[in-house]
Order: C-alpha cells, then structure tokens, then sequence
C-alpha cells in the first residue's frame, strides 16, 4: 500500500504517504483523547480511529477531514478493524464487546444525520469476559478473530455472530494469513500459530 496511519501518544492521528514521506494530515482529538486503535480498509479508501473516549471515526483518506462515519460505544476502544471488502468496520472494546458497524459504501455521499447518528446498520454481541486486545478478518470476510484479556482466542462466523469454540491463550493481538485458514495469536513471548477449523 501507499498509505500508512498511526496513532500516537501526543493524541494525534497521522495519515502518511509512504511513496513521499510526508504526513498528509493530522488529527487530534477535540476532546484530547489518544487514538488507542487506527485501520485503512483494504483499498486504501477510508481510515479508521477508535479512541478511549468510545467514540470511533471513520474518514477518506483522499480528504481525510470529511467524516464518513462516527459513532458513540459504551467504553474504551481497544481495537478497530476494516472487513476485506470495507463493507463493516468491527469494533472492539473494554467490556469485552464486539460491534460490527456498517460503512456507507460511497463515501461521496455523507452519512444522514450528525456524527454520532448511525444509520446504516449495527450489531452488538459480548464475546469475552474482559476487555478485548485485538480482532481481525479472515480474508474471505465471513470469520472474525477476537483475542482477549480473558485468555481467550475465538473464531466468529460473522453472519451469525456466533463463535466456534475458543482456545486459551495469553494472545494480545491476532491475524489471520493471506490464505485465510491459519491464524496467528501473539503475547510478549511467542507467536501461536492456530488452524481456525480447529479453533
């Protein structure tokens, strides 16, 4: 890709152009609060800002002060991330909640309502007991990988919204690789790599 986000300390959020070098905008929180999770959807169209405050942003990237989406969680943001075909951005928090929201599909065409008004769709469903540390698609789309503080890995059949069974793991976050049926848990020490059938 050519695009780069990040987020930082200094309660920024900083979009880069990988091919110049040079930060095309920079963000921060009216309310000062830090960006604890940051995404581009896989066509480099929209970027993703989950802050601690629980409220998540989503904007272009080709003008990156025009909000496309924004929504109010119940607590702290831990993890955001774009489905492969941008089509839901999933959103994990502190409670241990994942919410699946709907992305608008043309982003020309602005969100109806406020920010803060959503009106293109959501679920909610508890999928651990503590705070969630990371999440993640599958490439096809149809499977959601959560992690937690709980010590748990799970797979989610994301039409269902219902989980295979668990493994127990010390992971902080997860990924699945290119080829869709293997993933990847991790903590400060070691690397697990898991089949999600098996999951």
């Amino acid at each position: 890709g050519e695009l780069l986000v990040a987020g930082s300390e200094d309660l920024g959020a900083s979009l880069w152009n990988l091919q110049t070098r040079e930060c095309v905008w920079f963000g921060s929180g009216a309310d000062r609060t830090a960006p604890q999770s940051v995404a581009i959807s896989a066509d480099g169209r929209l970027l993703a800002v989950g802050r601690a405050n629980a409220v998540v942003t989503v904007r272009e990237t080709a003008q990156p002060e025009r909000i496309v989406l924004q929504h109010a969680l119940t607590d702290m943001i831990n993890s955001v991330a774009f489905s492969p075909d941008g089509r839901w951005l999933a959103v994990g928090d502190s409670s241990g909640d994942v919410t699946l929201l709907s992305v608008p599909g043309d982003a020309s065409t602005p969100n109806a309502g406020s920010p803060g008004q959503f009106q293109h769709g959501m679920r909610t469903w508890h999928a651990h007991e503590d705070r969630l540390y990371g999440l993640s698609f599958a490439p096809g789309g149809r499977e959601l990988i959560t992690v937690s503080k709980d010590g748990r890995a799970k797979v989610w059949v994301v039409e269902l919204s219902g989980s295979q069974q668990g493994v127990a793991t010390a992971a902080r976050d997860c990924a699945f690789l290119p080829e869709g049926r293997l993933l990847t848990c991790g903590d400060d020490l070691c690397l697990q790599n898991l089949t999600a059938d098996g999951v």
